[in-house]
């Protein structure tokens, strides 16, 4: 996973698994999105397994925290992540 950005504020967001991108996502930070500033988590399907990206804040506030499971369980990133939501689906 990588999250990095520019002196432009341009930010890019992408997963990548096994050399394949599964995630890509690029922005301007000036453009303000209520998702990003509340976290957000991804639920991604790689073969047979479920793949889930946590991404908000750290827990002391000042940063921000990513946290990665595959099939339920802990693999990588941050432990605790706060104020990431779940998408909303609709039928």
């Amino acid at each position: 996973m990588s999250n990095g950005w520019d002196w432009s504020a341009n930010t890019e967001e992408k997963v990548e698994v096994n050399g394949v991108v599964i995630l890509s996502r690029s922005y301007n930070a000036t453009d303000f999105s209520l998702d990003r500033a509340i976290g957000t988590v991804f639920n991604l399907e790689y073969g047979d397994d479920k793949i889930k990206i946590i991404a908000g804040h750290a827990w002391y506030l000042l940063g921000m925290a990513c946290r990665i499971e595959v099939n339920g369980k802990y693999i990588g990133g941050d432990k605790i992540v706060l104020f990431a939501k779940e998408p909303t689906t609709t039928a």
